[in-house]
């Protein structure tokens, strides 16, 4: 799970893809323990964690969000979201395990060279695959932010 500042995001993220992550070696600084050398090599999302904050943050600072926010929170129930940036070749959306999981593909991320438009058009496509597959009563937000 990827927690982004205020405001907060109503799902959780986890970066499933290769092409979305960059391998860290040890800086000056960094002393490696011998767990460390058994875990592997450290990974880091390569900007899309940041891209993914300031495209919410521009998403929620819209007029129209907050009363969106408010009834999709309200219709969603206690059933949670979580989203899931991979390789797979399509938007994907099931209930599994309690929650309802959207897998985003990696490719429609880095066909753009603006990260955060980019961002931005996942998050509003996440956001309305769950309301569609859930038959939330809320209005889609991409009909909601094309007004």
């Amino acid at each position: 799970m990827v927690p982004v500042s205020d405001p907060q995001l109503p799902f959780g993220v986890a970066w499933l893809s290769l092409r979305l992550h960059r391998e860290v070696g040890p800086g000056p600084e960094d002393h490696l323990t011998i767990a460390d050398e058994l875990s592997g090599t450290r990974i880091e999302v390569d900007g899309w964690d940041e891209a993914l904050g300031e495209a919410w943050r521009r998403l929620a600072s819209e007029p129209a969000i907050d009363d969106w926010l408010e009834a999709y929170l309200r219709e969603r129930g206690e059933e949670g979201l979580e989203v899931t940036f991979s390789d797979t070749p399509r938007v994907v959306a099931r209930h599994a395990f309690g929650r309802w999981n959207v897998h985003y593909p990696a490719d429609l991320l880095l066909g753009s060279v603006d990260a955060v438009a980019a961002m931005r058009a996942a998050l509003v496509t996440v956001l309305d695959r769950h309301v569609e597959r859930q038959a939330l009563d809320v209005p889609l937000l991409g009909e909601l932010l094309a007004d």
